[in-house]
């Protein structure tokens, strides 16, 4: 049952993030979507691990590994930006 409620978490997240975006709400390079991703991934890669679902497995680890990338990205854009006496706008 614990599963299957974090797996809903996980696809509510992802579904959010996605709605999120497509309404211009936030920006899909931007650290609130891949935020967002990254955590509905950690949960559904623990529903997949629980379910040894290798498939799903393999899909969440991806998704987290593009997630984490894309905010690591960002923080270093934004890094970049103040040292250079910019602003994120």
């Amino acid at each position: 049952m614990i599963l299957q409620v974090v797996s809903i978490i996980g696809a509510v997240l992802t579904l959010g993030a996605y709605l999120a975006a497509s309404s211009g709400w936030v920006e899909a390079k931007g650290p609130t979507f891949n935020g967002l991703n990254a955590v509905a991934a950690v949960f559904l890669l623990w529903a997949a691990i629980g379910l040894q679902n290798y498939g799903y497995i393999l899909l969440n680890v991806a998704w987290l590994t593009l997630a984490v990338v894309a905010l690591a990205r960002f923080m270093i854009r934004a890094k970049s930006s103040k040292s250079d006496g910019k602003s994120e706008s």
